[in-house]
């Protein structure tokens, strides 16, 4: 934790609120710790990640927002390696494999097995809908080979 004034009233304050407990000792009694032993750390003014851990784990906390808040990683470090980081970075031809994939496993949900209902959509959406090109009907299809006198209008 990087707090420079006060280190160990500000470490059980930040627990105490985010634990909603009453005491450091009843904190440390939950999670299965020695209060002696975590309010040592306490003053050492920079818990023991594992201690932590067993705090968030022990209150339902969630860790990375915790790791943050402790300074142990950046608010940017919670997003590296997440479902979300990889569906932005992907590329448009890794996107539809993957769903390929899922669909010939059988494995994919309805909302890409069904068929759509356009009937739903309004005018000015059918409007906006962008003509598929060759390369997104042949990679839907599986072949990400196309050629010139491939039809790609809509029907």
């Amino acid at each position: 934790m990087h707090h420079v004034e006060g280190v160990e009233d500000d470490i059980k304050s930040w627990l105490l609120n985010a634990t909603r407990e009453r005491s450091m000792r009843a904190l440390a009694v939950r999670i299965g710790m020695e209060p002696s032993t975590l309010n040592r750390q306490a003053q050492g003014g920079e818990l023991p990640v594992r201690t932590l851990v067993a705090i968030c784990r022990s209150y339902g906390i969630a860790v990375l927002p915790m790791f943050v808040e402790a300074g142990y990683i950046t608010d940017a470090e919670t997003r590296e390696g997440t479902i979300a980081a990889a569906l932005e970075t992907a590329t448009d031809a890794e996107l539809m494999t993957e769903t390929l994939r899922r669909v010939q496993a059988g494995k994919a949900g309805a909302v890409i097995t069904d068929p759509i209902d356009v009937g739903a959509l309004s005018d000015d959406q059918l409007r906006d809908m962008p003509m598929p090109r060759k390369g997104d009907l042949a990679l839907a299809a599986g072949n990400d080979q196309t050629t010139d006198d491939e039809d790609t209008s809509t029907p």
